[in-house]
């Protein structure tokens, strides 16, 4: 499944970890190429500290770093799923979100 993630502040890093975590293919998609290298930078900083804690495997974490694609284009999210018309989130998404958190916690 592929989930798109439009903004990587601390609420898109942390669904877009967890989504790549529990095996789905994500896109972050940032304003500019400089800020999608910040969220990349944010979001494998998160990952590599949970791994040094002994919380996620070594394998683990090179699956979900490998899960992770960012861009600054809008466009490349197309293939993400339709979106939501009442709540602006794919029905897809949704679902992946409510898959995602039930396998971690």
């Amino acid at each position: 499944m592929r989930v798109g993630v439009v903004g990587a502040g601390q609420m898109g890093a942390g669904i877009a970890e967890v989504c790549a975590r529990a095996g789905l293919d994500v896109m972050v998609r940032e304003t500019t190429p400089v800020t999608a290298d910040i969220a990349r930078q944010r979001i494998e900083g998160s990952l590599a500290r949970t791994a040094r804690k002994g919380k996620l495997t070594d394998d683990t974490h090179d699956r979900a770093v490998s899960r992770l694609s960012y861009t600054s284009d809008l466009d490349a999210l197309a293939d993400r799923g339709r979106r939501h018309p009442r709540l602006g989130l794919s029905d897809q998404y949704t679902k992946s979100m409510n898959s995602c958190t039930g396998q971690l916690l």
